[in-house]
């Protein structure tokens, strides 16, 4: 009985330790991480579980390519599948574009080929094309999508925050300051206001500020 005592309190603390690994590294990575990794050292080779959805959707397309719904859900389905590829892995990079080039491919359809609620569905759209644009590193193109979104909602704050961020991230600071003074028109009280008001007051003194380089000396005259 000892022995099995023994026994049982050697195996309780192996498992206790594993399991505080575990809770660490759920911490660390995520959950995905954990799993990921776990496949990763039995040997595990599973397809991925949006392969067929692809499939399927990209067959429907191709065969009723004015199908906006099924246009809009290969989209999503690609974007999704996206998220469950390696980070920067070739196969990520040939979703994000895939999925980018669906989603305009949407945008340019009829309004009465774009589903039953096409603003909803332009919106979703042009939200989700913003986030994949992000993600691709393209600012100059996040800051277009969310113009295209102020287009239609012309008095969500959000958008005009999020288009000032992206221009500042492209280096855009004119395009920037219209953007974000708009925004305090439209949400005066947002939490985000004092920072931006603080970079906006930065970027008019800086642009104020007089020039510290050296003026050129004058010369003499030539004698006649």
């Amino acid at each position: 009985m000892l022995l099995d005592r023994k026994r049982v309190k050697f195996w309780q603390k192996w498992i206790f330790l594993f399991m505080a690994i575990l809770m660490a590294s759920f911490l660390i990575f995520g959950y995905s991480g954990v799993l990921q990794g776990c496949t990763n050292r039995v040997g595990m080779t599973q397809a991925n579980p949006y392969d067929q959805q692809v499939k399927d959707l990209s067959a429907k397309v191709k065969a009723a390519p004015t199908d906006g719904q099924a246009l809009l859900a290969l989209a999503q389905a690609y974007q999704t599948r996206a998220g469950t590829q390696t980070t920067g892995s070739g196969s990520q990079s040939s979703d994000y574009a895939d999925a980018i080039t669906s989603y305009e491919r949407f945008l340019k359809l009829k309004k009465s080929d774009q589903g039953a609620d096409p603003k909803v569905n332009r919106i979703t759209a042009l939200e989700s094309l913003a986030q994949l644009y992000v993600g691709v590193g393209d600012w100059s193109k996040v800051v277009d999508v969310y113009g295209r979104l102020t287009t239609i909602d012309p008095k969500k704050a959000d958008y005009f925050y999020s288009m000032g961020v992206a221009a500042q991230q492209a280096g855009d600071t004119q395009q920037a300051l219209l953007a974000f003074t708009r925004f305090l028109q439209l949400a005066p009280n947002a939490p985000e206001a004092a920072t931006v008001k603080d970079w906006m007051k930065q970027q008019v003194q800086a642009s104020s500020a007089p020039s510290t380089s050296p003026k050129p000396t004058p010369t003499a005259s030539p004698t006649t």
